[in-house]
């Protein structure tokens, strides 16, 4: 799907998606995995295996029957193996889910009944393979005209729009898009008795993690996990923007930007959704200052920053809320 809108811009810029495809599986036929980066399934952990690759996550996945997703943490090289997918994914930007095409038991709260089931990728784009574009539809529509198509195995839509694109194939690596859903069509499944898949040798498979052990389950704990201790974040985080930054925009709880036309870093933290600001950094949006140089950060940085801003304004970034607002991206 062609991407219908131009972001806005933010002071600092940080790349960090290209990282994401370094580890990425060999696009082979006898895959079957649709890798989404930037995005958590929540829920239905059976196993977690500290110390992992995406690779080695992927593999585990792939050669035990009852696994039928996994997220693999790119911070803390952590990988969940799922029992099931969630049927709508969320957006993390330092975490990649891989879903099983031929899934053995349906996604959590799929609809019931002996159809096709899918797995909504939020803030996606599955590009390429399009076959029909639909314009003036609602999200509903365009899933139900591909879930009634048997050529239809993914669409995309555009929320922005209301464009819809039906696809003959799913990519096997989505891409960003925060105005698109994308929806992944699985296998049809029958009825069957439930089976368990013999554990690795030195292995047991753990009850689903609690919220508290899984940097990626819950939104606060994933703020409160991808951060060092504060005085050590905080620390570094100001030392990154004085050196970046500083030179036009306020970085202190209460003084004015060197130049006029930037906001301090404190009205802009405090101005947009948390998630909406880590997507800024981590999609590498330009600057609207002329002069304004490019700069990539290293998740481990990202957190840093947006600790300190959480330490000058009192609002701690795991508290903030994480919704985007429609058509607005941090300046």
């Amino acid at each position: 799907m062609q991407q219908m809108f131009q972001p806005g811009a933010v002071l600092c810029v940080a790349i960090i998606s290209a990282t994401l495809m370094l580890a990425a599986p060999a696009l082979a036929g006898e895959n079957k995995f649709v890798f989404v980066p930037q995005a958590d399934s929540p829920g239905n952990d059976y196993l977690r295996v500290d110390n992992s690759s995406l690779e080695e996550c992927e593999r585990r996945c792939d050669a035990q029957r009852e696994c039928n997703a996994f997220t693999y943490n790119q911070l803390h090289s952590v990988c969940f193996l799922k029992l099931s997918a969630n049927r709508v994914t969320e957006f993390y930007a330092f975490a990649i889910t891989g879903i099983k095409l031929s899934p053995s038991v349906r996604p959590t709260a799929s609809a019931t009944g002996s159809g096709p089931s899918f797995v909504i990728l939020s803030q996606a784009d599955s590009p390429g393979n399009d076959y029909s574009r639909i314009d003036h539809f609602s999200f509903e529509d365009c899933r139900s005209s591909c879930e009634a198509d048997d050529g239809c195995n993914a669409f995309t839509y555009n929320h922005a729009r209301g464009v819809c694109f039906l696809k003959r194939a799913a990519n096997q690596w989505t891409t960003f898009f925060a105005w698109a859903s994308t929806g992944i069509k699985l296998s049809s499944l029958k009825p069957q008795e439930k089976t368990t898949a013999p554990a690795e040798q030195g292995e047991a498979p753990e009850p689903p993690s609690p919220p508290a052990e899984s940097e990626i389950a819950a939104p606060p704990e994933q703020a409160q996990s991808t951060t060092p201790p504060a005085s050590a974040a905080e620390s570094e985080g100001k030392a990154i923007l004085e050196k970046n930054c500083g030179r036009c925009h306020s970085l202190e709880a209460s003084s004015e930007s060197p130049l006029p036309q930037a906001p301090p870093l404190r009205e802009v933290y405090l101005k947009y959704p948390i998630d909406q600001l880590e997507e800024g950094f981590a999609e590498g949006m330009g600057s609207k200052h002329r002069d304004m140089p490019q700069i990539q950060f290293s998740p481990g940085q990202v957190g840093a920053i947006l600790n300190y801003l959480g330490s000058i304004t009192g609002v701690d970034p795991a508290t903030r809320t994480r919704a985007v607002i429609p058509g607005e991206t941090p300046p």
